[in-house]
């Protein structure tokens, strides 16, 4: 995995994930096909042997894989076609991670949403604190 990425080139390329399901657990296919397009790996899920609900082929287990990393659009397009007609890769999915949210933009929002309608119709109704509802009890009673 490579520690040390340049923020600025991680900017503007684009945050993949690739999800696959491969034949055998040592085959670094896919590791390998990532590297040679010029992606930059920043994480790797180690692989893991699974049993499929259906047959695949003449598989009934796979080694599952995830590889986060980062590439260039037209470099996505390579690896899939790559893999597309690998014979050592069951499936594969790749999909572009979003970017994560910073904490101020996250308070930002919070404050600016509404509040609960149930504080919307205590407002409304005009709802009396305990001594406002003593007093007008008196009063009716007078």
């Amino acid at each position: 995995m490579d520690e040390h990425i340049n923020k600025n080139d991680a900017e503007e390329r684009g945050r993949y994930r690739i999800s696959f399901m491969q034949k055998s657990e040592d085959a670094p296919l896919v590791h390998n096909l990532v590297k040679k397009c010029g992606g930059e790996i920043f994480i790797e899920e180690p692989v893991v042997k699974t049993r499929l609900e259906y047959k695949i082929g003449k598989e009934n287990f796979a080694f599952l894989g995830e590889i986060r990393f980062f590439a260039d659009p037209s470099a996505i397009i390579k690896i899939q076609e790559e893999l597309r007609f690998s014979d050592e890769v069951i499936r594969f999915m790749v999909d572009k991670e979003k970017k994560q949210p910073k904490s101020d933009d996250i308070s930002r929002k919070r404050a600016q949403r509404r509040p609960f309608r149930s504080e919307e119709r205590k407002k409304e109704s005009g709802e009396l604190s305990n001594e406002a509802l003593e007093k007008k009890i008196e009063e009716i009673l007078q």
